[in-house]
């Protein structure tokens, strides 16, 4: 238990160095969506082991991750959090200068989607959203030929993102593909991202759920090691086994792998977040099952139509 208050307190000294409160939120999301993968037991015992002793022993970074953690905790823990972070600053100690920003309501705007024509190769949703007269910009990436699955989100100052668009643009005109832009509403803009986000969601799960134990399990039903058309898997296809350097660049692979998809965990779970101030699709999710033989057309069938 120790070690995590420390981690948690060698992350709350980083969040001193800065000013803006989206580095606070970030940080608190990664360790909210950790929370989510385990049912709750991490704030939970954050709140229980941790908070205990951060009250004991009051400090500035202290109360700069409790605040960071508050501000994307859910009911009864974030309740537990605040008044944490009430007592540390009663006791004296002083704010992160991102404090006052981050206790300021959130606004929206600038919905864009960018695409070709088809869709078939880019999907691109953006949107802006600001607080206390900071404007970040998020911008997710899908795959039209897995779903529309968001692929990854980048967050970027508000007036960066002009720039990055145009980039891809031309990135996109090497290859022979142009693409355009289409403004959404902020109803749009929450459906479509929300179903990005959810196929990803789904994704996932059922790559975990096949490496748990080693098992091949679809959650549908299917048993992919005996219905596979290649026969099951025995686990002795390389005949030869992997050389020492190909185990050690795939320990650095899966280093990196694990650390873009914590990030990426992070970033859904902020800009679900901020989803959630937007007004509420009026048409039901797109559905989705883990073939991606339903949800690609009903998310995409009015691009071509758009002018």
């Amino acid at each position: 238990m120790r070690q995590l208050g420390d981690q948690l307190l060698t992350s709350g000294r980083s969040l001193l160095r800065t000013d803006d409160p989206l580095e606070a939120e970030m940080l608190g999301a990664i360790f909210a969506s950790v929370d989510e993968q385990t049912d709750g037991e991490l704030l939970r015992t954050v709140v229980e082991k941790v908070l205990p002793r951060f009250a004991r022993k009051p400090s500035r970074q202290a109360l700069a991750v409790t605040l960071a953690l508050r501000a994307v905790a859910p009911g009864p823990v974030r309740e537990a959090l605040g008044a944490t972070a009430d007592r540390l600053a009663a006791a004296g100690t002083h704010l992160p200068r991102w404090a006052g920003d981050l206790a300021e309501p959130l606004t929206a705007t600038r919905f864009q989607l960018l695409t070709d024509e088809k869709p078939t190769d880019v999907v691109v949703l953006t949107g802006v959203f600001e607080r206390a007269g900071r404007a970040h910009a998020f911008l997710l990436s899908a795959d039209p030929d897995d779903c529309g699955a968001a692929i990854d989100i980048a967050t970027m100052d508000a007036d960066e993102i002009d720039g990055v668009l145009d980039e891809i643009r031309a990135d996109a005109r090497a290859d022979g593909i142009e693409l355009r832009t289409t403004p959404l509403t902020a109803e749009d803009f929450r459906w479509r991202t929300e179903n990005a986000l959810t196929a990803r969601a789904d994704h996932d799960r059922v790559e975990l759920e096949l490496d748990l134990d080693g098992e091949a399990v679809h959650p549908a039903g299917l048993d992919l090691e005996d219905d596979s058309p290649f026969g099951p898997f025995d686990g002795e296809e390389d005949l030869f086994g992997p050389s020492d350097d190909e185990d050690l660049f795939d320990e650095e692979d899966e280093e990196e792998d694990e650390e873009d998809e914590a990030l990426y965990t992070a970033a859904a779970f902020l800009l679900r977040a901020r989803l959630a101030i937007l007004p509420a699709p009026t048409r039901p999710p797109a559905p989705h099952d883990t073939e991606c033989e339903a949800s690609l057309p009903v998310v995409l069938d009015d691009l071509a139509s758009r002018p």
